[in-house]
């Protein structure tokens, strides 16, 4: 897996999504818990933007959206939840996925 920094790019998520889901036993949670990047700029706010900012500037990464993460999971194999948004982290998200 390639990495930029200490953040993964979209296609090792994808493969790490895909590795997670293999090793996990039928009903298996695979839970991601991320800031989220809305889908139009300045969606998110001033946090969204500053993590957005932090993480291009030390990885050339940044935050991801909800149904790219999704995406991954869907991709893995995996049933994804709904997302649990988090009222103490402004933007703030958990995306579980279940195996079988």
């Amino acid at each position: 897996m390639e990495r930029e920094g200490p953040h993964f790019d979209e296609e090792t998520n994808r493969k790490l999504a895909a590795r997670i889901a293999r090793a996990l036993k039928p009903g298996g949670v695979f839970a991601i818990v991320e800031i989220e990047r809305p889908p139009e700029p300045g969606g998110g706010g001033q946090l969204g933007a500053l993590m957005d900012l932090y993480f291009a500037l030390t990885s050339e990464s940044g935050t991801w959206s909800l149904p790219e993460i999704q995406g991954w999971q869907r991709a893995a194999g995996l049933r994804v939840l709904a997302p649990i948004r988090l009222r103490t982290v402004p933007g703030g998200a958990v995306q579980a996925a279940r195996k079988g």
